[in-house]
């Protein structure tokens, strides 16, 4: 058995009738009889065209050019074979011989009687030669040749290559010839892509597998992917022939290969508004993403109010308002912007958007699909305020109220009484205190701490983090002085300040404890206070000279220090003339320029304090200063003041005083006493009221929690503290000849009175 193989590169070159070639045939005359002759050179005598050998011309010839006896024969044709083992039968009166691509088959060079020959050889699938050979020497002229082939394919569906297959569809194969199933051996479906298994089925399961006469019907369990590659291979010896000839098989990927078809409709992955969504801009645009390609086709997208069922607008997909065909994301962009806090739904017609190979989207007929509510996108507002702008008869224990065009929730921030006269802070409400009601309504009621001043004139600030609406659109606060101010009624008071008791409980007496007094350097000009309720903590820092500017306004002084006899001396700048009465009596000015620009005034004594003018030649008297004398003073060499001006003077140029320390020293001014209001986690308190009785002064605490006093002299004092309703009683000593003392105050409140944290 000879084997012949040659390579295949497409299995649908095989699909074809392996005895459809004709032999072409050609004689040659020798002459004369010859035993195993050779075949002459030169043209045939005779050529034919024969679609098989069979032939038997008795003592005659196939044609008359041909001798009866002494011609030899040749027929050849070159034909596509299927794979598989071929049998060769020939027959002949005198020699034959079967040669297959050359290759010797069958050998019978010989003179003999008609006598028949067979062989079996395997043939790959491709194209091949057959040629058979033969001489006749004498007596009959017979020859027959033919071959048995294995059962082979000649359509298979869906054909090789192909696309667009349904996903469901079965495979078909027809055989050259009838055939059988055989047990024990496979037909198996897998994906092109990672030669994944889909199915394997056996060759004899006939609830899958189909066989009638020469066709083969495969039906798998799986429904294929849609756009997805697959081959097909089966096993040799799955179908046999009537002979029992092996069909060949396939074991090659690329031998049955096709791809399915898109066959589903497009549907959607996500919507833009999502489907229920709530606080959607009203300027949005609507997204739909699809799971695969879409293309823009016809009618519309209608967009509809729930209440109602109103249309609002019918956008035709063909129109610039809807834009990504080709892709997988449709926008669309509606003419006006949707109403606020409304609801909405949308319907896509069904013939709207195919996919590329024509299935169509199946559309939104619905309401509850894709339905969503715009978002309310304006800000609150305030519609009227209690006391209105400009009342002039605001009662003390006023309440404020703003009523919002919407209700709104407490955010962060503060509300902020200030005094009209010097924008000072009356009073620092943070909107999350308990002090600030309403919050969820359309109503907010603010409860100042403490009583208004009479025939004071106060405007108020709202910080724009205060208020929020439901949907977090923020009120965009107040900050001038003139869009909210009152006047408070004259109460026929004095008009000092007044300390309010919140609560009807007199809070008891503070325990003041005094650890250490830290004594060393000299005394400087600012003093520092740091207080902290529950427990209530007074330090004085250490002392800090503060420079003022060249140009400032300086607070009023209300009442000067007494001191001995004593020498001042006054540097001056710029050439300026400085003239001084001894005393608060108007006497007349005494010229004090020297020639380096120094004044110095000697033994002067005051009770009140003294006045310095300032004289230039274009204007008589353009300020006036009071100065302060203080009792003590260390190191008048090292010590350089400046100088408090009254409240409604502005100083030009540089004025400093030098004072000399008289011979008692009793006691010292500290010109700036700094109190700082925290609570216990250290949080500033601002708005707290802290009055200073031996003073007295009442100052309100900055957003910092500080107050400032000035020009407080030596010694024990008494501080009275009062934030949101509760009231504390403070002592603190404030020492002479020393840079640094800490003083630590615990005060207990009655067990009734609590302190709201904050």
């Amino acid at each position: 058995m000879i084997g012949i193989f040659f390579a295949l590169t497409a299995f649908g070159s095989l699909i074809k009738d392996a005895q459809a070639a004709d032999y072409s045939g050609e004689y040659w005359n020798l002459g004369s009889a010859q035993t195993s002759p050779s075949f002459p050179g030169g043209d045939a005598d005779y050529t034919s065209t024969d679609s098989a050998i069979n032939f038997d011309w008795g003592n005659g010839s196939p044609d008359a050019s041909v001798d009866n006896n002494g011609f030899v024969a040749r027929w050849t044709k070159t034909e596509t074979l299927y794979a598989g083992d071929y049998t060769f039968n020939a027959g002949a009166d005198d020699g034959v011989r079967v040669y297959v691509d050359n290759v010797l088959v069958i050998d019978a060079w010989v003179d003999q009687g008609y006598t028949t020959y067979e062989e079996t050889t395997a043939i790959t699938a491709g194209s091949h030669e057959i040629k058979v050979e033969y001489y006749e020497n004498g007596g009959d002229a017979v020859v027959t040749a033919s071959y048995d082939a294995p059962p082979g394919v000649t359509t298979l569906s869906p054909t090789d290559d192909a696309t667009a297959v349904a996903p469901t569809d079965n495979l078909v194969m027809t055989f050259s010839e009838n055939i059988t199933a055989v047990a024990s051996k496979d037909i198996t479906i897998k994906k092109t892509s990672g030669d994944s298994t889909v199915e394997t089925i056996a060759a004899d399961d006939t609830s899958k597998v189909t066989v009638s006469s020469n066709s083969v019907t495969i039906n798998p369990d799986t429904v294929l992917d849609d756009l997805t590659s697959y081959y097909v291979l089966i096993d040799s010896g799955a179908f046999i022939d009537g002979s029992s000839k092996d069909y060949a098989g396939i074991t090659e990927t690329t031998a049955w290969n096709f791809t399915t078809a898109d066959t589903t409709d497009p549907t959607i992955s996500t919507l833009s508004p999502a489907n229920s969504a709530t606080n959607v801009a009203t300027t949005a645009n609507m997204i739909i993403t699809f799971d695969e390609i879409v293309n823009v086709e016809s009618d519309n997208v209608t967009i509809f109010k729930t209440a109602g069922d109103l249309m609002v607008e019918a956008i035709d997909v063909t129109s610039g308002q809807v834009t990504g065909d080709g892709t997988t994301t449709i926008t669309i962009d509606p003419t006006d912007a949707l109403e606020e806090e409304t609801s909405y739904y949308i319907q896509v017609d069904a013939t709207a958007f195919d996919d590329t190979s024509g299935n169509s989207f199946a559309g939104i007929s619905d309401t509850t699909t894709w339905n969503f509510t715009a978002a309310d996108e304006t800000n609150p507002s305030i519609v009227s305020v209690s006391p209105v702008d400009g009342d002039t008869k605001v009662t003390l224990d006023t309440n404020l109220v703003i009523t919002f065009s919407e209700a709104v929730d407490v955010e962060s921030g503060s509300i902020t009484i200030r005094r009209s006269l010097d924008n000072s802070v009356a009073e620092d409400l943070i909107v999350i205190s308990s002090r600030v009601t309403g919050t969820g309504t359309t109503i907010i009621t603010v409860d100042p701490v403490f009583e208004l001043t009479s025939r004071e004139n106060y405007y108020i600030r709202i910080d724009a983090s205060a208020f929020d609406d439901s949907t977090s659109n923020g009120y965009a606060g107040l900050f001038d002085a003139a869009t909210w101010n009152f006047t408070t009624v004259d109460t026929g008071g004095s008009g000092e300040p007044v300390v309010v008791q919140e609560s009807s409980a007199e809070p008891s007496s503070p325990t003041v404890v005094v650890p250490e007094v830290v004594k060393k350097a000299p005394v400087k000009e600012e003093v520092e206070v740091e207080l902290i309720l529950m427990p209530l903590v007074a330090i004085i820092a250490q002392p800090r000279v503060v420079y003022f500017p060249k140009t400032h306004t300086a607070p009023e002084i209300k009442e000067d220090v007494v001191v001995d006899k004593q020498d001042i001396e006054i540097e001056m700048f710029d050439n300026e003339i400085i003239d001084a009465p001894k005393s608060k009596e108007l006497v007349k000015p005494v010229p004090l320029i020297g020639k380096d620009d120094n004044a110095k005034i000697n033994n002067i004594s005051s009770s009140t304090g003294h006045f310095i003018n300032k004289i230039t030649s274009s204007i008589k008297t353009t300020w006036s200063h009071v100065i302060r004398i203080p009792t003590r003073v260390i190191n008048l060499a090292t010590n350089t003041y400046d100088n408090v001006l009254s409240r409604t003077a502005t100083m030009s140029g540089n004025l400093m005083a030098k004072f000399k320390a008289p011979e008692k020293q009793e006691k010292h001014i500290y010109k700036t006493v700094v109190v700082k209001l925290a609570t216990a986690d250290g949080r500033p308190m601002a708005g707290a009221t802290v009055t200073l009785f031996s003073d007295p002064k009442t100052e309100t605490s900055n957003e910092d929690g500080r107050v400032e006093f000035h020009n407080i002299e030596s010694g024990d004092h008494k501080l009275n503290i009062k934030y949101q309703g509760y009231t504390s009683k403070q002592s603190i000593v404030l020492d002479d000849q020393i840079e640094e003392i800490t003083i630590n105050i615990t005060a207990e409140f009655k067990k009734e009175s609590s302190f709201r944290w904050f």
